[in-house]
């Protein structure tokens, strides 16, 4: 009996999560063009690339998408704990070059996503002709906080990562459009 209620949870859980797909598909098409969501965090080193790859491998065939920094790493590449997680969650990715924020970037973004409300401000204040296209990461989850990671323990980044993954899994991607 449990594992036929079990059963049947999972059926439901696969039929909402394609009915969801299905919809959002349907919204989506009835554009000309298809829409590029961005992330943003501080160096385009962490965060955003993992952000990026997780939504483009949930979202890729509907979205483009994209990520920048504010004040991009130097160094090619993104952070190796980022690597390490995303071999660890089978995710495939691309060689990454962070790269900065600008208008060209802002003015081709159907939606910006900061990674945090430092990130969100600074791109209200430095971008103001854009605050319509801006919006927190996090904002469907009001009291998740996605801190930078970059100095953080190995066991911290990963729950940073983590909390990044959650927000995308449970992204109600209706909601944008």
């Amino acid at each position: 009996m449990q594992r036929e209620l079990q059963d049947g949870t999972e059926s439901y859980h696969n039929f909402f999560h394609f009915l969801h797909f299905l919809i959002v598909s349907i919204i989506l098409s009835m554009t000309n063009r298809v829409k590029l969501v961005s992330f943003v965090c501080m160096a385009n080193y962490c965060r955003s690339p993992v952000a990026m790859t997780l939504f483009k491998n949930k979202y890729g065939s509907l979205l483009n998408v994209n990520s920048a920094g504010i004040n991009p790493m130097i160094s090619a590449g993104m952070d190796s704990r980022s690597i390490y997680y995303l071999k660890e969650k089978k995710i495939p990715f691309e060689i990454h070059n962070p790269k900065k924020i600008d208008k060209s970037l802002l003015n081709s973004s159907d939606i910006v996503f900061a990674m945090d409300p430092i990130i969100l401000m600074s791109l209200n204040k430095t971008f103001k002709n854009y605050r319509t296209k801006l919006k927190l990461f996090s904002y469907q989850h009001r009291n998740l906080k996605i801190k930078d990671p970059y100095k953080l323990s190995k066991d911290k980044y990963i729950e940073v990562m983590n909390e990044i993954n959650f927000v995308i899994e449970t992204f109600k991607l209706e909601e944008l459009f």
